[in-house]
Parts: structure tokens; C-alpha cells; sequence
């Protein structure tokens, strides 16, 4: 939650440092338009940072081992012995099952930091063009993004009262999708409307960022140790490369939509359609356990 809130910060002094390490203007001439320069360095420096630490993940980070023989006790010994004849059909529904999990969770992961950006990038138009407050909007932003660090406690209550992870996971996207759809907005702009954007902006954001864990623990439940692609080695790459992915295409996507229409209803539909198409993923991947 620090690092988000802190993200706006860094495409500024980013510039800042690489100008004055570089002073015969070589990136001015290059880019000229100061905003557009800010967030092509910005993108640089992540994607160097992306690279260099996707390398050392797959270079040092090993899958956990599998529980060793010795270690499993009586009851894991027999379990294993009772599932070693029916490998051959129960692999291959393991494998479909990992495999549809793993998807969903990266498209998630997308489409859910993509959420993430699109309201950043959205409400820093909306708090500017709509409320006039362009001076304080980063600020606005910033400890609105820091309250995500109140919710865990939240978090642990709401998961002490759901039956299992999957029933977790549909309450926290029910609180999303009606937090997002009361940030429509009925008339002209009002300190009320300010109110009530923030106060379901903070909620919607809270309760988007937390199913990220959700969602990939369950695919950890799914994953393949002896599976070159399906282990959780690899699912924390698919996600790191999604991450990347998103944070290159969102700020872009979401600032050329809101030029076209500067309107806080046009960020809340943007936000209302990835968040519906994001539930239909998971509700056809993740089910409540039965009995």
C-alpha cells in the first residue's frame, strides 16, 4: 500500500535525476512534452526493474520440495499408496484443473491491477476537471491508497465468519461491485458527491486489492510440484509478467479514455465493466465447497 501511494512520485524525481545526470538536454529533444517524458521514464525504469528481477527469480528461486518419504508419517505413506494407482485420468483433471486456475488467476491479476491504475489514473482527471482540487489530487489519492493498510484487520474478521476462501471471495466482490456502482454520479459536482466518490473509492479499492491474495492462494492449493509449468515457481512468474504488463498499458489506456470524455460517470463504467468481466472469471473458477 506504501508503494502505491509513493507511486506518483516516482516519475517526477525520475525525471529530475535523469536530467540533471544527463544536462546537454539529449531526453528533452527526444521527448519533449514534459508529461509524456515523465511517464517514458517512468516505464524505462520499470521495465529494467521487471527484467533484471524476473531473471534472478528464475535463476535462484526453487520450487519448495516435495514432502520427503520419511517425513510423511503412516497416513501420508498410505494416502500415497492409495493414489499411485490412479494416476493416469486424476493427473490429467489435476493438470486441466491447474491449468484453468493458473488462467484465471493471471487474467485477474490483470485485469485487477489494471482496476487498480484505471482509478488512479481516472480519479486524478476527476478530481481535477470535475472538483478543481488538480493542487492536492496526488495527496487525495495517496491517503486514500494508505487506508489499505487499515483493512487488514478487516480482512481477518470477514475471513473468520466465511465458511471457506471461495466464499471470501465473493463477499469482497460484492462489496466491490456495489462501492463501484455508487461512484456514479447524479448531477453537477458537490462537495457531497467529492464525499461520497472518495468514501466508495476507498472501498472499492480496498476490497479490489484484497482479492489478489485470495485468488492466488487457491491456485497455489492447485498447483503441480512435478509440473514444469504448473508450479507455484512459475505462477508467481505468470503474475509478475501480467503485473509489468498492466503497468505499462493501464496509465495509457485510462488517461486516453478519460480525454475523450472527462467525466467521473465515464472512469465509474470503465470501472463497473472490468470489474463484472473479473467476477464472471472467477465465479466460473472459484466455487463455495459443499458439504
Amino acid at each position: 500500500a506504501t508503494g502505491n501511494a509513493a507511486g506518483f512520485f516516482v516519475p517526477p524525481f525520475l525525471q529530475w535525476l535523469v536530467l540533471n545526470a544527463m544536462p546537454h538536454g539529449y531526453i528533452n529533444t527526444i521527448i519533449p512534452i514534459s508529461s509524456l517524458r515523465s511517464e517514458a521514464l517512468c516505464a524505462a525504469f520499470m521495465l529494467v526493474y521487471a527484467v533484471a528481477f524476473l531473471l534472478g527469480v528464475l535463476a535462484l528461486f526453487e520450487s519448495p520440495e516435495p514432502l520427503e518419504e520419511g517425513k510423511e508419517g503412516k497416513g501420508g505413506a498410505e494416502a500415497r499408496q492409495a493414489t499411485a494407482g490412479r494416476q493416469g485420468e486424476d493427473h490429467q483433471q489435476a493438470v486441466w484443473r491447474a491449468a484453468s486456475l493458473f488462467s484465471a488467476t493471471i487474467f485477474t491479476n490483470f485485469t485487477r491491477i489494471f482496476i487498480t491504475f484505471a482509478w488512479k489514473s481516472g480519479s486524478l482527471f476527476v478530481l481535477s476537471h470535475s472538483y478543481c482540487i488538480a493542487t492536492v489530487a496526488s495527496i487525495v489519492i495517496c491517503i486514500v491508497e494508505l487506508g489499505l493498510l487499515l483493512c487488514r484487520n478487516v480482512l481477518d474478521a470477514l475471513s473468520k465468519h466465511t465458511s471457506d476462501i471461495a466464499v471470501l471471495q465473493r463477499t469482497l466482490e460484492m462489496i466491490g461491485l456495489v462501492a463501484v456502482a455508487l461512484m456514479f454520479r447524479i448531477g453537477s459536482a458537490t462537495p457531497a458527491s467529492l464525499s461520497l466518490y472518495l468514501v466508495t473509492s476507498f472501498v472499492f479499492y480496498a476490497a479490489n486489492t484484497c482479492q489478489s491474495g485470495v485468488m492466488q492462494t487457491i491456485s497455489t492449493d492447485a498447483a503441480i510440484a512435478e509440473h514444469s509449468y504448473l508450479n507455484k515457481k512459475m505462477l508467481n512468474v505468470y503474475c509478475f509478467i501480467a503485473h509489468v504488463t498492466t503497468w505499462l498499458l493501464a496509465p495509457a489506456a485510462t488517461s486516453a479514455l478519460m480525454q475523450v470524455s472527462l467525466h467521473q460517470n465515464t472512469l465509474a463504467a470503465l470501472l463497473v465493466a472490468l470489474t463484472v468481466i473479473q467476477v464472471l472469471i472467477t465465479f466460473t473458477h472459484v466455487r463455495p465447497k459443499t458439504g
